[in-house]
């Protein structure tokens, strides 16, 4: 498969299409020798300048086609370095610059104790050496690296290893060859103490690839759940229409403290959390980060790398349709379709907020500073459109879209709206509704939906009408999976039906009993509809979306919740006794996807239902939410149970997909049983925490730790003795004191802040404190004392130099503080003055709460 050779570089007069490197290793300065082959493009004066990008760069010096410039014939400033070639077509700039490394936040060349590496996505290639660093700009490497065997032992860089060898003082080199032509930001090396595992990996074509995890000595024993999922997820990919890895070795890096994870051709940094296994402890919740982030992170060799971004402005063609077809894909592929349900979940604890705190579009066009647009919007909700497109053209279809999207452009860069020209090319009839649902691309907000259902003359009306305020004019196209089924669950078949105006009746020619208007939740809306309870918990029972029986089961105990709140104290007891029955039959039914079972026994999430309305309730919420889990433990009491019971582990530290599903089971059903405060739950909420399974006994934990009657020092004591030597059992260990929904978790976060634990350039210490109490524990947060907002704004103030990304996935609540009651939204707004005004704070932060507050 071949595309265009020259990628497109909106207007510029020259490319770099081969840069060759040698860098001399330091962690106090790293010396970059650089020789880039420039290609005029044809555009603008023949005789135009070439300008390149740099940033705090010391230069020592620059030859234009092998001859030393002086200081009149070079236009040197901060940011540009810009030389004139005269006429020719093509001309080689060699650069000598000395680099100091930054810290692990840092772009361009970073150093971290034991390692010294690159980051450079999206613009640190320009800290490194000067070169025109945008991400059209394609170029094949040679790169050198050069180091000190005792500091730097293990050398790696994007391509095939070609030479190696010792030089005369003793230090080492490694030459590597990348004949794949990438874009600057996906340039990578790095240097250290690093230990490697590999094992042989077969293509559909019969190529051998070796797939290796490099890491630090301690670390490189926890590799093995990480080599399988690269398998795995090769192996999907080539079956879905990705290509074959275009190199014979693939190598994933493990380094502590990176932030997060990127997909540099051939050679793929994660934080080391979220590459291996601790295999001093770990939980199910670690190994599904893992999952996600080597099948993210690999979904972007052909989504990203293969085909990479026009401009920053349309980073949401590769990072949605990644999360989509690489991240979420394969979370179904491994545990079902009741992973459609965390998909949602994500989406709506995740990027719903950003709806009203940033409020920007998913693609927003072309901004200052490109950090400021990953955003969960970005990637969750751009994973939706995208998603709401395949719904739209059907599998077939958008299969053919995608190979003929890659056949187009491939090694060259595209935009969104290439992605739907070629959609529209592959399917004519469909143009208007493609159209309709690629204006949700620079669609702000989200809609709201409202559905009623009748029955005339045999056959099954929905209405479906837009009750959101939104102005998007002409209307955004919405897909819709209509499901209908008569009174005995029997299916009458499912209708895609797109909606294409503010109000809309679709008519199918039966009459059904059951309708589940939004199956596979086929566009990210919110939903009210008028079907009762009884019909809801035939849903629940009878239907065959993974998603409709979890809605339906979610949407029963929202209306108990409302209806505890209204004070109709009766309406509530029978919706919860008539949700109780409902899942006491799925209970008895012999279901046999634990996942989904997990699902349906869970209550809904308190922001979720604070943030359905404008003002947001957090003590009514707080008080329903009680009442639910209470009155549905004693319902399901013996039932419950049982099912803990059934989940005991034989394999307690099983890593398949199958064994934790099995495991997340015991959250919920602890959760129900412990409201109840009964001997029998206590005692098996004890017997959990004492297993041997990690995950069964964390999640006993954080249970456990939301029941006042518990002695929650001694459990904490108690607990900690027994993981203190396991970081990532301490990290969970944080995040159940955190999240506890006690009277002393304030003061308990607050010592955690300021104990021996705590340490602010650690990213998983600190969402572990932090990220359960501001994110996930309103009802304390939102102590009327105002106490909550005190404690975390302190921190935020001390972590935003230090990590100022961390801090902006934190603030939500803070930042919608005009949605409280007005006594809490005064204490929020002096806060976030607080804020505004503190150090380190990044501009568009800045500009976000001035915003808010003016």
């Amino acid at each position: 498969m071949t595309g265009a050779t020259a990628p497109t570089l909106l207007g510029m007069p020259w490319r770099i299409d081969h840069v060759a490197m040698r860098v001399e290793l330091h962690p106090d300065r790293s010396v970059v020798y650089t020789t880039s082959t420039a290609v005029r493009t044809g555009v603008g004066e023949p005789d135009a300048p070439l300008v390149l990008d740099g940033r705090g760069l010391d230069t020592v010096e620059v030859a234009l086609n092998g001859v030393v410039l002086g200081a009149r014939d070079v236009d040197l400033t901060d940011r540009t370095l810009t030389v004139r070639p005269g006429t020719v077509d093509r001309c080689e700039v060699r650069t000598i610059v000395t680099v100091k490394p930054g810290g692990a936040n840092d772009n361009g060349i970073t150093a971290r104790d034991r390692l010294i590496s690159t980051t450079c996505e999206p613009q640190g290639f320009r800290r490194i050496t000067w070169s025109i660093d945008q991400p059209a700009n394609r170029a094949t490497f040679d790169v050198t690296l050069v180091a000190d065997p005792t500091m730097y032992r293990t050398l790696l860089a994007n391509g095939h290893l070609v030479d190696q060898g010792v030089l005369a003082d003793g230090r080492i080199w490694a030459r590597f060859d990348d004949p794949v032509a990438k874009p600057s930001y996906l340039f990578a090396f790095v240097a250290g103490d690093l230990d490697i595992r590999s094992v042989p990996y077969t293509t559909p074509s019969g190529r051998t690839i070796e797939l290796r995890i490099a890491a630090l000595p301690e670390q490189i024993d926890g590799a093995e759940f990480g080599l399988g999922m690269m398998a795995e997820v090769m192996a999907y990919d080539a079956a879905h229409g990705g290509l074959e890895h275009d190199l014979d070795v693939l190598t994933f890096v493990a380094i502590p403290g990176y932030p997060d994870a990127t997909e540099y051709q051939g050679l793929m940094f994660f934080d080391a959390s979220i590459l291996v296994v601790d295999t001093r402890g770990w939980v199910d919740d670690d190994l599904l980060l893992i999952a996600a982030n080597i099948a993210h992170e690999y979904g972007h060799h052909t989504r990203g790398n293969r085909v990479t971004v026009r401009t920053w402005g349309q980073l949401a063609l590769k990072e949605g349709l990644t999360v989509l077809t690489a991240q979420n894909d394969v979370r179904r592929h491994l545990f079902g379709p009741a992973a459609r349900v965390m998909d949602v979940l994500d989406l709506r604890r995740l990027q719903f907020p950003e709806e009203i705190t940033i409020g920007a579009p998913v693609v927003r066009g072309e901004v200052d500073d490109p950090h400021q647009l990953y955003t969960r919007t970005t990637y969750l909700k751009g994973a939706e459109v995208f998603g709401m497109l395949r719904t739209l053209l059907g599998p077939a279809r958008w299969a053919d879209t995608f190979a003929e999207f890659l056949r187009r452009f491939d090694l060259d860069a595209a935009g969104v709206d290439d992605f739907v020209t070629v959609a529209k090319e592959v399917s004519p009839a469909q143009t208007d509704d493609i159209d309709g649902v690629a204006r949700w691309f620079t669609l702000r907000g989200r809609p709201t939906l409202a559905v009623s259902v009748t029955n005339d003359a045999g056959r099954t009306l929905v209405d479906v009408r837009r009750t959101d305020a939104l102005v998007d004019d002409p209307p955004v196209a919405l897909p819709m999976r209509i499901g209908l089924r008569a009174a005995d669950g029997a299916s009458l078949g499912e209708h895609t039906v797109v909606l294409a105006a503010r109000e809309q009746q679709f008519a199918f020619d039966n009459a059904a009993t059951l309708v589940a208007p939004l199956r596979g939740y086929a566009a990210p809306v919110d939903l009210a509809v008028d079907l009762g309870d009884e019909a809801l918990a035939a849903l629940v029972l009878h239907d065959d979306d993974a998603y409709t029986r979890w809605w339906a089961a979610e949407t029963m105990m929202i209306r108990a919740i409302d209806a505890h709140r209204a004070g109709r104290t009766g309406d509530a007891e029978a919706k919860v006794g008539l949700v109780a029955e409902a899942l006491a039959a799925v209970l008895g039914s012999g279901e046999n996807d634990p996942l989904l079972l997990a699902q349906l026994l869970a209550v809904p999430d308190e922001f979720m239902l604070g943030d359905r309305e404008p003002l947001i309730d957090v003590d009514g919420v707080a008080d329903g939410l009680h009442f639910l889990r209470g009155r549905l433990g004693t319902h399901l009491h013996d039932p419950l149970l049982a099912l803990l019971n059934a989940t005991a582990d034989p394999a307690p530290h099983g890593t398949t997909p199958a064994d934790i599903a099995r495991r997340t089971l015991v959250e919920p059903v602890l959760g129900l049983l412990l409201a109840t405060r009964t001997d029998e739950a206590v005692a098996a909420a004890t017997a959990s925490l004492a297993a041997p399974d990690h995950t069964r006994a964390v999640r006993a934990l954080g249970q456990l730790l939301h029941v006042d009657t518990v002695d929650a020092d001694a459990l904490i004591e108690r607990t900690y003795r027994r993981w203190e030597e396991a970081p990532k059992l301490v990290d969970r260990w944080l995040r159940a004191q955190s999240g506890a929904r006690r009277a002393d978790t304030i003061g308990r976060v607050a010592a955690l802040a300021h104990g021996p634990l705590y340490d602010r350039t650690d990213r998983s210490r600190v969402m572990g404190v932090w990220f359960p109490f501001a994110t996930r524990n309103r009802s304390v947060f939102h102590h009327p004392s105002g106490e909550g907002y005190r404690v975390f704004v302190d921190e935020v103030i001390e972590l935003m130099p230090v990590n100022a990304g961390v801090v902006i996935r934190l603030v939500g609540d803070l930042l919608q503080f005009k949605r409280f009651d007005p006594a809490r939204q005064a204490m929020l707004r002096a806060q976030l003055e607080r804020m505004a005004d503190a150090p380190g704070m990044p501009s568009f932060g800045v500009d976000i709460v001035r915003g808010l507050l003016a």
